[in-house]
């Protein structure tokens, strides 16, 4: 019995529940027309990521992209967004954030 309760907290512990997930700020870059952000893994797992960017036009509007994918140490995750009318609304700021899974 106490073998098999050992199995059991040994599969518990290596399932997908135990994993944590890490949320990770970007840096991001915004010019008239553009806003590119990045997301980098600078710990030394491998992780699956989500990274999503958010940019904000002069009249309020909001545009949004994502990316998933595998980001190995060392390596960045870039979104880019483009404005929908650049002219007459250009981009004001922009933020990403990367929901990581370790």
């Amino acid at each position: 019995m106490k073998f098999i309760g050992i199995i059991v907290l040994f599969l518990i512990s290596f399932s997908a529940f135990s994993y944590s997930v890490v949320r990770i700020p970007g840096q991001c870059f915004v010019n008239r027309s553009q806003s590119t952000c990045q997301v980098c893994n600078y710990s030394n797992r491998v992780m699956s990521c989500q990274v999503r960017s958010n940019s904000i036009t002069y009249r309020g509007y909001n545009v949004q992209n994502w990316r998933n994918g595998v980001l190995f140490p060392g390596q960045c995750a870039v979104v880019s967004t483009f404005a929908p009318n650049p002219a007459y609304d250009p981009f004001r700021w922009a933020y990403a954030n990367g929901y990581c899974r370790l």
